[in-house]
C-alpha cells in the first residue's frame, strides 16, 4: 500500500477488531487511479492494544 490517507480502528482488547482504511492514489483493483479507494481490513486487538490486521 502507498498514501494511506486515513485509516480506522474499532473493537475491543483481545476480540476482533474492524478496520477502515482510505487509499488515495488507487492500488486496489476495482479502484478507479487518483480517486479514493476504499478497502476493508480485518483482525483483532491484542492484549497490548495492537491492531493485528489482514485485507479481507
Amino acid at each position: 500500500w502507498r498514501n494511506i490517507d486515513q485509516m480506522k480502528i474499532w473493537g475491543k482488547q483481545n476480540q476482533a477488531a474492524q478496520v477502515q482504511a482510505v487509499t488515495l492514489d488507487g492500488v486496489l483493483p476495482s479502484s478507479t487511479r487518483g480517486l479514493p479507494c476504499y478497502c476493508i481490513l480485518r483482525g483483532r486487538i491484542d492484549a497490548g492494544n495492537n491492531a493485528v490486521m489482514e485485507l479481507s
